[in-house]
């Protein structure tokens, strides 16, 4: 009976046009007409497909959205891709646009597909790549200049290169002491001379500092001949001890990285040989038992000289055995014993100055006749001197230091200058066997110590400033030239 009463219910309504109850557009219930006046679908929340929002609304059924159901499905596209970092792209998914762009100057931010969404990635571009407008792309080279410095300018320390128009000039040594330095001047090169700073050299087109030993392998001994060696990069020298006379030997010597030297005296007892003062423990000036020789017997610092006794004996000092030894003489008949030796009827060669010895003033007389050491000039002169009776004499030259002067002449210290004051001349200057060496001041290349002689002839030193355009190098003024 039921089921009667509501067939006849529905059939009423669907027979009067009665209304009911539907969907808004709101997805809400409201009450619309069950037809559609045009085809409008709609996709039901239970997957079906309705002409219009009436119809599903009077099928009690909600609208999930419109349009015919799978009509609308959710894709995602990207415009370059993938994750094109080199290309600007776009992808587009169910929430929209999204493109890709720079994150600084050096990053990008880029949008790919995960499935069916858009997902960022923030990506470094590589090296030589820079972002731009959402791109990685290649950096532009700034413009090459019309003259470029590989050493930025100035450079004197670094061996450059400037290229000017495709030209390229190369720094380059000028001296041992100066360097040529190309440089920019504008968009055109120009170069200049430099002078090196003390103890620094040119080598490859650069100043570096001096690389300069000195070995002395007697180590500044007088009794042993050596020899001093420079050695750079650049050069080796080397200087040899000699004798300058039989007494007096030229001394070599190493003073930090320079070489030096010094005139030293052998002491008494010893003779310059071949570069060395050589000698006996025990020494006799006059070679022995030689009883007309007046001479002195020495060994350490004892010394024994032979003398008179009486008018015709004496004691005869000696060596043998390296000690001292002496014995008692008498003269011949007739001959005399006079200054501790014995003399001839006809007169004995005497010398006040004790024999060959320029630095003493002295007179050799026999008989009656008398010779007297004299000067020549300021640096020689002549040296008189007993060889067994007989007089004899030579030329003589003042070592470098000393000067003859007096009447009898003999050599004696006094300040000689090599290069008289000159600055553009290393020069040495000496008094007594003591030498000094011009030589560059190392508070400032352009600064010479000039060592010279002052009224009193002694050794003085002067800092002098080089004049311009001039500089100091190896204890000398040297001319600069600029271009």
């Amino acid at each position: 009976m039921k089921l009667l009463i509501s067939l006849l219910i529905v059939g009423s309504l669907l027979l009067y046009g009665c209304t009911f109850k539907g969907l808004g557009s709101d997805n809400t219930k409201n009450t619309t007409s069950c037809s559609c006046d045009s085809y409008k679908p709609v996709c039901g929340s239970n997957g079906k497909t309705f002409d219009c929002r009436g119809t599903a609304g009077c099928a009690n059924i909600s609208v999930t959205y419109e349009g015919e159901c799978n009509s609308f499905e959710k894709t995602c596209s990207d415009s370059d891709g993938g994750r094109d970092i080199f290309a600007k792209g776009s992808v587009v998914d169910s929430d929209g646009v999204h493109q890709d762009k720079c994150e600084g100057s050096s990053s990008i931010v880029e949008y790919y597909c995960s499935l069916t969404v858009a997902k960022p990635e923030t990506i470094k571009c590589p090296d030589d790549y820079e972002c731009s407008d959402g791109a990685c792309i290649k950096k532009i080279p700034p413009p090459s200049p019309k003259c470029a410095d590989s050493d930025g300018g100035l450079g004197y320390f670094t061996a450059g290169k400037v290229n000017s128009y495709g030209t390229v000039y190369s720094d380059v040594c000028t001296g041992i002491g100066q360097v040529k330095e190309y440089y920019c001047q504008g968009d055109k090169v120009s170069s200049v001379i430099y002078p090196c700073a003390p103890d620094y050299e040119c080598r490859n087109g650069a100043c570096v500092p001096l690389t300069q030993t000195c070995r002395d392998d007697d180590g500044d001994d007088i009794y042993r001949s050596g020899r001093t060696t420079i050695t750079s990069t650049l050069y080796v020298t080397s200087s040899d001890d000699y004798c300058i006379n039989s007494q007096t030997v030229k001394e070599f010597y190493c003073s930090g990285t320079y070489e030096k030297n010094n005139n030293v005296d052998c002491p008494r007892g010893y003779e310059c040989k071949n570069g060395a003062c050589v000698g006996n423990p025990c020494y006799d000036s006059d070679n022995g038992n030689d009883i007309y020789t007046r001479g002195t017997a020495s060994r350490g610092g004892t010394y024994s000289t032979d003398y008179c006794t009486g008018g015709s004996s004496g004691i005869e000092y000696y060596c043998a055995y390296d000690q001292i030894y002496s014995n008692s003489f008498t003269c011949p008949q007739g001959d005399n014993c006079n200054d501790g030796r014995c003399t001839y009827q006809g007169g004995w060669c005497s010398d006040s100055d004790g024999g060959d010895n320029i630095n003493s003033p002295g007179s050799v007389s026999k008989g009656a006749n008398s010779y007297s050491d004299s000067c020549s000039n300021s640096k020689s002169g002549t040296e008189y001197y007993c060889s067994g009776n007989d007089v004899s004499s030579y030329s003589f030259s003042c070592a470098f230091g000393y000067s003859c002067i007096g009447s009898p002449g003999y050599c004696t210290p006094r300040c000689e200058d090599s290069d008289d004051s000159n600055l553009y001349t290393q020069g040495t200057t000496g008094k007594g066997g003591t030498n000094y060496q011009d030589y560059c001041s190392p508070a400032a290349g352009n600064i010479v110590v000039e060592y010279s002689c002052n009224q009193d002839f002694e050794v003085v030193a002067n800092s002098v400033t080089c004049p311009v355009d001039s500089y100091c190098n190896q204890g000398m003024c040297v001319s600069s030239k600029f271009t």
